[in-house]
């Protein structure tokens, strides 16, 4: 399962309720203080990568690196900033 914006707000409570119940978890964020809490809240359990969800190149960049971190395919992804863009753009419907 991979969390984009993962390290806070509601996302921050998902991720390691998630991991605590064996899903395997990597969150996207680019707060780097938050995401270095999150690991050491989850002791470890929680695979995180500093990224700025605007730079796609980037993006590509930290899933490949997670792909690794946590082999097989992913249970789930929560793109969470990537939602919010879309409903703020009017993409997703309306809010």
């Amino acid at each position: 399962m991979f969390v984009t914006g993962g390290a806070s707000g509601t996302r921050a409570e998902i991720v390691p309720a998630c991991a605590a119940q064996g899903c395997r978890v990597g969150i996207l964020d680019i707060d780097e203080a938050a995401s270095s809490a999150m690991v050491e809240r989850t002791a470890g359990e929680v695979a995180a990568e500093i990224c700025d969800l605007r730079d796609i190149d980037a993006l590509r960049a930290v899933l490949d690196r997670n792909h690794a971190r946590l082999p097989g395919r992913p249970d789930a992804h929560k793109p969470a900033a990537m939602c919010s863009a879309n409903n703020f753009m009017g993409e997703a419907g309306s809010i």
